[in-house]
């Protein structure tokens, strides 16, 4: 079965969410016997009242849970009978993948039922996320969103699967050999640059902000292509990459200056 993605109502007069993931970057979630969640689903954990806002996406690392295992979580609870009161039950173990830690209107109750009309109802028990509504929230976390540091991978793996599905329908992939992406990356760094030509030191940004956009897109979509095609994970790359620079370009020697690393 493929994995699936759903939306847990948080009640922060009986858990507090916001100090658990503040701590840590996994929590334990009493399991609803309604519903099929299963390892790897996507979790996004909506606040009730005051807040009304989705803030959390998390994944499922572990089903069925026995409560003894879960006492790392207690601290939590606003009352701890009510934590005591599920000796008995099972839980989910959810891995927070990204927050959104500033208050926005994208993510609330309101903008999600009255003004997107994603929702038909109340957010109270899981409830399936899909469709219109699973990409908005997606979305919304790629552009919004925090990652956390283990999980950045997941938010570029989300373009490259959309950039990927864009190819494939169109029946591109038999055009995109490594040369030919390289070379269209090469083609499109260009006509990002043409924007800038003859600008002077004083361009205006903001006058040529949709044409930038535009032509950055497609240098970073080829990028991914590329990567794809190779085989190489652009998280790890990049990240090694950053290591190497962290080495030649140590703060005390680089700071203030634009020299080479060969001449500090």
């Amino acid at each position: 079965m493929d994995n699936q993605a759903w939306i847990f109502s948080s009640n922060p007069q009986v858990f507090d969410l916001d100090s658990a993931f503040a701590e840590r970057d996994n929590i334990y979630w009493h399991t609803n016997s309604k519903s099929k969640v299963q390892v790897g689903d996507t979790v996004f954990l909506y606040i009730s009242k005051p807040q009304q806002e989705i803030r959390f996406k998390t994944r499922v690392t572990a089903v069925n849970v026995p409560y003894i295992n879960t006492s790392d979580i207690k601290k939590y609870w606003i009352h701890e009978e009510d934590y005591q009161s599920l000796q008995n039950e099972l839980f989910y173990q959810l891995k927070l993948i990204s927050a959104i830690r500033n208050k926005g209107e994208e993510l609330s109750y309101a903008a999600l039922k009255d003004n997107l009309h994603l929702l038909s109802g109340p957010i109270m028990g899981p409830i399936k996320a899909q469709n219109e509504l699973l990409a908005y929230l997606e979305g919304t976390f790629l552009m919004r969103g925090s990652p956390v540091e283990d999980n950045v991978k997941d938010s570029i793996r989300f373009l490259q699967k959309k950039v990927t599905e864009f190819r494939d329908e169109r029946d591109w992939k038999q055009f995109h050999t490594p040369k030919d992406l390289a070379i269209s990356i090469s083609l499109e760094a260009a006509e990002l640059l043409e924007i800038f030509q003859w600008s002077g030191a004083d361009l205006e940004v903001n006058n040529k902000r949709s044409k930038i956009e535009e032509e950055l897109a497609d240098v970073i979509m080829y990028c991914l292509s590329l990567a794809e095609v190779t085989g190489l994970e652009i998280g790890e790359i990049v990240l090694k990459k950053l290591a190497l620079n962290n080495a030649k370009y140590p703060v005390d020697k680089s700071y203030g200056k634009a020299d080479k690393y060969t001449e500090l």
